[in-house]
């Protein structure tokens, strides 16, 4: 850990929030661990891991260098509500354990408008009880509830973009 900024470690590092905190962090000279599922361009000053077991030891020896962790993990996406609790909710569950394991102290968590313990909606129950979890994890958190998040290259917009051009937009209800 450096004494002058933060060291932020970034799980869906390469999804749409994910690119734009790494390049936003990037560009305020933030040392960033990206982690993702999936293959990603990394910036030179950044340390990228790929992988999909948050509690590997690889990942826990990268993790001790880190003050908090981004944790942007997660789908919104017509799933099975099996889907829904495994991406949402027990994925949070090792991510708490990651940090806890590396000495992480403090957690910021992506989760949804709408979130409440009297919502119906899959979706929302498996966030809910994210937030549950990062609550009574001890640890230090952020809970930011947002609602559609939107850009250049996000999926929604250029879901709309394509519907457009071609004339027909679909409304979901």
């Amino acid at each position: 850990m450096s004494s002058t900024s933060s060291d932020i470690a970034i799980t869906g590092a390469n999804g749409f929030v994910g690119k734009n905190l790494r390049n936003f962090l990037h560009k305020k000279k933030i040392n960033v661990l990206g982690i993702s599922r999936k293959n990603f361009r990394k910036h030179a000053s950044e340390v990228k891991i790929t992988s999909t077991n948050l509690l590997e030891p690889k990942l826990q020896t990268k993790l001790k260098n880190y003050d908090a962790l981004v944790h942007l993990i997660g789908t919104g996406r017509r799933s099975p509500k099996s889907m829904f609790e495994e991406i949402n909710l027990n994925l949070t569950k090792n991510v708490i354990k990651a940090c806890k394991n590396a000495g992480i102290k403090k957690i910021i968590f992506i989760s949804g408008l709408g979130v409440s313990r009297s919502n119906k909606s899959d979706y929302f129950i498996s966030k809910y009880k994210a937030e549950q979890e990062i609550i009574n994890s001890g640890l230090d958190y952020t809970i930011f509830r947002a609602s559609y998040i939107i850009g250049k290259t996000d999926y929604l917009t250029k879901t709309l973009s394509k519907q457009m051009k071609k004339g027909v937009i679909i409304i979901p209800g």
